[in-house]
């Protein structure tokens, strides 16, 4: 069973992000690691085993691929869940450096340090911190931070939208 240091350092194949949609990953609370043509490596939470074939049969049937899987506790595996999928669709702004060169840098790109809503831009030798709401972005454009944000209002292509 996976721990939290192990979920804090685990690398993720960002598109395995958009292969399971944001929806499945929270509901199920499962957390896509890699895939390839056939298969994807997921980890799932530790108290449903004994239910495991049932979630891995509807996965399957979501995702239409094969599934191997690890476990992991599941307050810790909704926590690096959230923080994954709340990061992957975030840009950085605010960035001090940003007169000088357009940062095309994403959080995902970004060194890891020992919190998990701060990394470190190598590019710039700059703090990025992850925000998930508009009073988090407010509050550390505020202090001045450099910041990684997802506006989810805005749609893109494959989200699900309201309207």
């Amino acid at each position: 069973m996976l721990n939290a240091s192990d979920l804090d350092r685990i690398a993720i194949d960002e598109y395995v992000l958009e292969i399971v949609p944001e929806t499945v990953a929270r509901n199920h609370t499962v957390l896509p690691l890699s895939w390839d043509e056939t298969t994807i490596h997921l980890i799932i939470p530790y108290d449903t085993l004994g239910r495991t074939e049932e979630l891995l049969t509807t996965l399957r049937f979501i995702l239409d691929r094969k599934l191997t899987y690890d476990v992991a506790e599941r307050s810790m595996l909704e926590t690096t869940v959230d923080l994954h999928y709340s990061a992957f669709g975030s840009v950085i702004q605010n960035c001090p450096r940003a007169i000088l060169f357009r940062c095309n840098k994403r959080w995902v790109d970004l060194d890891r340090t020992g919190d998990s809503q701060l990394r470190h831009c190598g590019k710039c030798d700059t703090n990025v911190r992850l925000c998930k709401t508009g009073d988090e972005l407010d509050a550390a454009v505020a202090r001045g931070e450099c910041v990684a944000y997802f506006d989810r209002s805005k749609a893109f292509l494959g989200m699900i939208c309201d309207e």
